[in-house]
């Protein structure tokens, strides 16, 4: 019923867009401060960073759709 007005399907998707540009903006920010932080070149844990920053990004997701869930 929501999905047929335009309007709803018009904001959903500008939310969609910003929210997607400010996860690779922040992603991008955490790579090159780790890279100004970090002086010894050996331990770059960069893809570290980015993996803990997905799985605390899963772990969010599924809780909310698990308290969703539990809702109903």
């Amino acid at each position: 019923m929501y999905y047929t007005i335009i309007t709803v399907n018009i904001y959903s998707f500008i939310i969609l867009v910003t929210f997607t540009i400010y996860f690779y903006q922040v992603a991008t920010y955490i790579q090159v401060l780790w890279e100004d932080v970090n002086k010894n070149k050996k331990e770059l844990m960069n893809g570290a960073v980015e993996s803990i920053h997905t799985l605390c990004g899963i772990v969010l997701i599924l809780s909310y759709l698990n308290f969703n869930i539990m809702l109903r």
